[in-house]
């Protein structure tokens, strides 16, 4: 996002590696009990950051049945959902930054 006369540089962050992104979800799973392990859900957010995993929590929580935990029809709406939001070009461009 950029707000004028807030950053006069932009700096892109990469998404992580697949265990960067399941330590991501672990913090952000905050004890709530997932359907699936972190590594497993991180298989599916290739591409995604941390805001991005961010959102999907936050989704789905929004969409779960329990306050304690996701059912996995809510993740995996959160996580499509999520995905569709990228053009294919910035996922291009994101797995071609991953491999310089």
């Amino acid at each position: 996002i950029r707000r004028p006369g807030r950053v006069d540089r932009i700096c892109y962050v990469l998404p992580g590696e697949k265990a960067e992104r399941a330590a991501q979800i672990r913090v952000l799973s905050n004890g709530i009990h997932l359907p699936v392990d972190f590594h497993s859900i991180a298989d599916l957010t290739e591409g995604l950051t941390f805001s991005h995993h961010r959102e999907i929590m936050r989704r789905a929580l929004i969409y779960s049945s329990s306050a304690d935990s996701f059912d996995k029809s809510a993740l995996d709406r959160s996580i499509n959902e999520c995905k569709k939001q990228f053009s294919q070009e910035l996922m291009d461009w994101n797995a071609a930054s991953l491999e310089q």
